[in-house]
Parts: structure tokens; sequence; C-alpha cells
């Protein structure tokens, strides 16, 4: 809310509406703007060039694909990796077969261009697919503070725990993120997990 009690700009205002050729401009724009440090990084997480490349010039396909119809980010960096990490679950033929150690890297390189503890929740449920779960229950862990009113940090905590064998842990964590959130749909598989 404004000092005058009307709301503030909503989830539209960190996007800039644009034409088609606005939108290829900023792109372009961004990929100038960004691609060295960005490669760079990518390289230095992924130690792979050509994968770094790769990853990279997807992003600029997906902000091609995308921008034209939601607007520009106006902080396209951040943009660019979240890019790379969709398109690392999408060419995956399974969920099982994600690379999940680009996925790792892509996220320790938003971490350092857009640091939350969201973004380390994502980092951590990562971590689970590819160092198992009492790995990402330490780094979860150390969340909890940041991420207690955060139903997903309680449903991953719930998972996590149950993969442990901590049921009576997990229910209750389960049941923590059901009383989070107010959306039926995530408290309808809530429900469905706490009834395992």
């Amino acid at each position: 809310m404004t000092e005058a009690g009307k709301a503030g700009p909503g989830p539209e205002a960190a996007r800039i509406t644009a034409s088609s050729a606005q939108a290829r401009a900023a792109v372009a724009a961004a990929f100038r703007a960004e691609a060295g440090h960005l490669t760079a990084s990518l390289v230095r997480s992924l130690g792979d060039f050509d994968l770094a490349e790769e990853s990279l010039q997807e992003a600029v396909v997906q902000a091609l694909e995308h921008w034209p119809r939601e607007g520009i980010p106006r902080r396209p960096g951040p943009y660019q990796i979240e890019a790379a990490i969709a398109a690392c679950h999408a060419e995956a033929p399974s969920f099982e077969s994600t690379d999940w150690v680009q996925v790792v890297a892509l996220y320790d390189l938003l971490l350092e261009i857009e640091p939350s503890p969201v973004v380390s929740l994502n980092r951590t449920l990562a971590i689970w697919r590819l160092a198992g779960a009492q790995v990402a229950f330490r780094e979860l862990d150390q969340l909890a503070t940041e991420l207690d009113d955060y139903h997903i940090y309680h449903a991953a905590r719930g998972e996590l725990l149950s993969e442990m064998g901590y049921d009576e842990q997990a229910r209750a964590a389960r049941l923590k993120a059901h009383d989070l959130t107010h959306n039926q749909a995530e408290r309808a598989l809530l429900r469905q997990r706490l009834l395992l």
C-alpha cells in the first residue's frame, strides 16, 4: 500500500509493455549487455563453455518467445537464467533425467545476481535430486527463519522428512504447509499427501 492507502503497483509493474519489434530490440540489448558476464559465470559454474553458450542461447530463444507476449522484464539478467533453468526441465525426457548439475549451477548464478530465500529454496530442491534428502535438509534448515511463513518451504520440508523416514515430522510439516496456503489446488494436494 502507498502512503495514501491506495494499492501500489502490482506484479505487472515488473515488466514493460512492448511491441514485438521493441521486445526483439530489448532481447538484443540485454544479450549484448549481459552475455559476457553470464557466459563467464556459467562457464565457472558449469565447467563447460559449450554448455554455457548453449544455455545462454536457449535463454535468448525463450526471451524472444515470451517478451513480446508478457512484456520486457526490468532486469533481464535473472530472467535469462530462469529461462535457462526452465529449458533444463523442458528439454529433459523425464523429471528423473533432468540435468540437476546444470540446474544447481544455474541457481548458484541466479543467487549471485538476485539473492533471495525463495531462490535458495529452489536450489535446495535441485540439490535434493542431486545429492539426496539429508544434504538438502541441512540446506533447507538454514532457510527456516526467512521462510517459516511460506507454505512451499514446509511442503518441501515434509517431503524431505518423509524420504528420510521421519513420518510424524513430515506430517506436521505438511499440515503447516496446508494451513499456510489459501490456494485450493495446493490444499487438496497437501491433504492427499497427509493421507499417505
